[in-house]
């Protein structure tokens, strides 16, 4: 490919007429969406101190959807649950509720049960997490023993022949 150069336009601010029309869409979605979230915020208030949460959807003339049971690294997808929700979620205590983010807006969402893992159930995701936790478990010990030595030994480097082995 070949390119020439022919002009150079400096920047500039573009008329606001231009414009105009964006900056109010744009001002208008920040204005819903803020107001969306204090809604939602008010809400999971509600909610926390004792109020129903079916009754405040009732209210602005929403249905309420109860999700499948989830896990802490997966959520529910498909009932505006993501993974970063869902482990949200896992803080909170029973009957009380929280907000999150989905594609369509903020969600309130209320822990109306919690199920205790039976890892009887899933053999292979008990196998992996065991695995991983004697991984960490294993480099922790490995990191603190040589902190150990180094602590005990005080080890000294020649930094003048490190860089020339380096550079070689």
């Amino acid at each position: 490919i070949v390119a020439q150069v022919s002009g150079i336009t400096p920047p500039a601010d573009r008329p606001f007429d231009q414009v105009k029309d964006k900056v109010t869409a744009d001002w208008l979605a920040e204005a819903q969406k803020k107001a969306a979230e204090d809604k939602a915020k008010a809400i999971a208030d509600k909610v926390k101190s004792g109020g129903d949460l079916n009754a405040e959807a009732a209210t602005l003339g929403i249905t309420v959807e109860k999700s499948a049971s989830f896990t802490r690294d997966k959520g529910d997808p498909d009932n505006a649950i993501s993974a970063a929700f869902a482990q949200a979620l896992f803080d909170v205590k029973l009957n009380e509720a929280a907000v999150g983010d989905s594609k369509e807006g903020p969600v309130v969402a209320k822990v109306t049960a919690v199920t205790p893992a039976d890892p009887s159930a899933h053999p292979p995701d008990v196998d992996q997490a065991s695995t991983q936790l004697t991984q960490q478990m294993q480099s922790d010990l490995g990191a603190e023993f040589g902190e150990s030595l180094r602590q005990e030994l005080k080890p000294q480097f020649n930094e003048d022949v490190v860089n020339n082995l380096l550079q070689q």
